[in-house]
Protein backbone atom coordinates (compact mmCIF):
# COMPACT_ATOMS: atom_id res chain seq x y z
CA UNK A 1 0.00 0.00 0.00
CA UNK A 2 2.78 2.75 0.95
CA UNK A 3 4.36 2.26 -2.88
CA UNK A 4 0.87 3.18 -4.58
CA UNK A 5 0.83 5.98 -2.15
CA UNK A 6 4.37 7.01 -3.23
CA UNK A 7 3.23 7.05 -6.68
CA UNK A 8 -0.19 8.66 -5.75
CA UNK A 9 1.86 11.33 -4.19
CA UNK A 10 4.32 11.77 -6.97
CA UNK A 11 1.75 11.74 -9.58
CA UNK A 12 -0.40 14.43 -8.09
CA UNK A 13 2.67 16.54 -7.40
CA UNK A 14 3.98 16.50 -10.95
CA UNK A 15 0.23 17.63 -12.20
CA UNK A 16 0.32 20.21 -9.73
CA UNK A 17 -2.72 18.66 -8.17
CA UNK A 18 -1.45 19.57 -4.61
CA UNK A 19 -0.91 23.17 -3.16
CA UNK A 20 3.24 23.46 -3.10
CA UNK A 21 3.06 23.57 0.33
CA UNK A 22 2.48 19.72 0.39
CA UNK A 23 5.03 17.76 0.91
CA UNK A 24 5.93 13.79 1.48
CA UNK A 25 6.96 13.53 5.19
CA UNK A 26 9.61 11.25 3.86
CA UNK A 27 11.78 14.22 2.93
CA UNK A 28 12.54 14.83 6.70
CA UNK A 29 14.97 11.75 6.14
CA UNK A 30 16.52 14.03 3.61
CA UNK A 31 20.63 13.29 4.21
CA UNK A 32 21.27 11.38 7.32
CA UNK A 33 17.78 11.44 8.35
CA UNK A 34 16.26 13.05 10.90
CA UNK A 35 16.62 10.65 14.15
CA UNK A 36 19.99 10.70 13.24
CA UNK A 37 20.31 15.24 12.80
CA UNK A 38 18.47 14.93 16.27
CA UNK A 39 21.03 12.38 18.49
CA UNK A 40 24.18 14.37 16.50
CA UNK A 41 22.58 17.93 17.40
CA UNK A 42 22.32 16.75 21.04
CA UNK A 43 25.54 14.93 21.18
CA UNK A 44 27.13 18.43 19.93
CA UNK A 45 25.34 20.36 22.69
CA UNK A 46 26.44 17.71 25.64
CA UNK A 47 30.51 18.16 23.91
CA UNK A 48 29.84 21.88 24.52
CA UNK A 49 28.99 21.85 27.94
CA UNK A 50 31.42 19.36 28.94
CA UNK A 51 34.19 20.68 27.78
CA UNK A 52 33.21 24.65 28.19
CA UNK A 53 30.60 24.33 30.79
CA UNK A 54 29.34 27.12 28.81
CA UNK A 55 25.62 26.18 29.47
CA UNK A 56 25.86 26.15 33.22
CA UNK A 57 27.54 29.37 33.27
CA UNK A 58 25.93 32.79 33.57
CA UNK A 59 26.60 33.31 29.96
CA UNK A 60 25.25 30.56 28.55
CA UNK A 61 21.59 31.14 30.72
CA UNK A 62 20.26 32.94 27.51
CA UNK A 63 22.05 30.51 25.22
CA UNK A 64 20.07 27.39 26.87
CA UNK A 65 17.15 28.63 25.48
CA UNK A 66 17.89 29.21 22.12
CA UNK A 67 19.39 25.42 22.36
CA UNK A 68 16.05 24.10 23.40
CA UNK A 69 13.98 25.42 21.16
CA UNK A 70 16.32 24.22 18.39
CA UNK A 71 15.80 20.57 20.21
CA UNK A 72 12.28 21.25 20.30
CA UNK A 73 11.76 21.97 16.36
CA UNK A 74 13.67 19.04 15.54
CA UNK A 75 11.54 17.04 18.30
CA UNK A 76 8.53 18.21 16.82
CA UNK A 77 9.73 16.81 13.32
CA UNK A 78 10.52 13.65 14.62
CA UNK A 79 7.26 13.52 15.87
CA UNK A 80 5.33 14.12 12.78
CA UNK A 81 7.71 11.69 10.69
CA UNK A 82 7.17 8.78 13.20
CA UNK A 83 4.42 9.11 14.87
CA UNK A 84 5.81 9.01 18.73
CA UNK A 85 7.86 11.56 20.74
CA UNK A 86 11.51 11.69 20.39
CA UNK A 87 13.04 9.27 23.21
CA UNK A 88 15.74 7.44 23.20
CA UNK A 89 13.22 4.19 23.84
CA UNK A 90 11.20 4.88 21.05
CA UNK A 91 14.21 5.57 18.60
CA UNK A 92 14.64 3.72 15.28
CA UNK A 93 18.45 2.86 16.33
CA UNK A 94 19.92 5.24 18.66
CA UNK A 95 18.54 8.48 19.83
CA UNK A 96 20.20 10.08 23.05
CA UNK A 97 17.71 11.90 25.72
CA UNK A 98 17.33 16.21 25.80
CA UNK A 99 20.40 17.31 27.88
CA UNK A 100 19.91 17.52 31.23
CA UNK A 101 20.86 21.72 31.64
CA UNK A 102 18.02 22.16 29.78
CA UNK A 103 15.56 21.80 32.27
Amino acid sequence: MSLFKDKLFTCLKRLNALPDNVIDIKILDHGRGLEKQLDEYRELLEAIEKETGYFSSERGHFSISHAETLDNYLSHFYEIRFKRRPTPDSATNYLRQKPLFFK
